[in-house]
């Protein structure tokens, strides 16, 4: 891949969904986890996925992100067809996730995972810039380092930013997990069960965080959550899934008077 490459994709037209995915099918053997789904995420747009266990959500997000291929359909980003694309590559070009089951690096410091998260763009040399006292990269590992209080700040973690992360409750570890994704500057933030362990400053915390990201970076967000109030109080459209389709979508107001989704799931 050539270095401009690299974290961009091709620009599309602003009415273009930034995901779309089309028939999306997952089939293991005879079962259906997702079945011919057709989905999209607009620019800037905050949409929740909600639905029963087993219902689909997981293996939709897993698609999405890059974590399982589909059996058939196709997704796009942008303007590119991305359906063979690794989840390496989807995250290094602004697809960032957080995952249900923690996933922080427990041996080093909360500020040092966060920086992992820009280590892959590279830049700063390696051992033989160590040697000679590079200035440039002095000045860019400043600036990570700068960029990683910011967001530390914003996540409610700069008291602990040398704090090791294996030691951190669980509210505060999905708040790593928060700021390692968004550290980057994604087009899109994945979240998956985000609150799950949050008491309710810490779920009040991290809305305002992803807003703010939502309102400063114009960053779309896509969230799998089990706390239908957060979903409903966040999300300007909600997807509904049953049993591995879209049972339906629109806005909260919309999917919480469906005569469907209150017999499937709300009531």
């Amino acid at each position: 891949m050539r270095r401009a490459d690299i974290g961009t994709i091709a620009a599309a037209p602003a009415s273009t969904p930034l995901i779309r995915g089309v028939g999306l099918t997952v089939r293991y053997g005879g079962v259906h986890a997702v079945r011919e789904v057709d989905f999209h995420l607009d620019r800037g747009e905050f949409c929740g996925v909600i639905g029963p266990n087993g219902a689909g959500k997981t293996t939709l997000f897993d698609v999405i992100s890059g974590h399982r291929a589909v059996t058939s359909g196709r997704l796009e980003y942008g303007d590119r067809d991305i359906s063979d694309k690794s989840a390496a590559w989807r995250a290094r070009h602004g697809l960032r996730r957080t995952f249900q089951r923690q996933q922080l690096f427990g041996s080093i410091s909360v500020e040092e995972n966060v920086l992992a998260a820009q280590d892959w763009r590279g830049g700063e040399g390696g051992f033989l810039y160590d040697l000679i006292g590079s200035p440039g990269r002095s000045a860019l590992r400043e600036q990570r380092r700068a960029k990683v209080a910011t967001v530390l700040e914003q996540c409610g973690l700069a008291e602990q930013r040398h704090r090791r992360a294996g030691t951190l409750p669980i509210g505060a570890a999905r708040m790593v997990e928060l700021a390692r994704a968004v550290v980057d500057d994604p087009q899109a933030l994945l979240l998956d069960e985000p609150t799950s362990g949050l008491g309710r400053s810490d779920t009040a915390l991290l809305a305002e965080v992803v807003q703010r990201l939502r309102a400063d970076t114009g960053c779309s967000v896509l969230l799998i959550e089990h706390d239908v109030r957060f979903v409903m109080e966040n999300s300007d459209r909600v997807v509904v899934m049953h049993l591995g389709n879209k049972l339906a979508e629109g806005t909260p107001d919309e999917v919480q008077s469906n005569a469907a989704v209150i017999q499937a799931y709300l009531g």
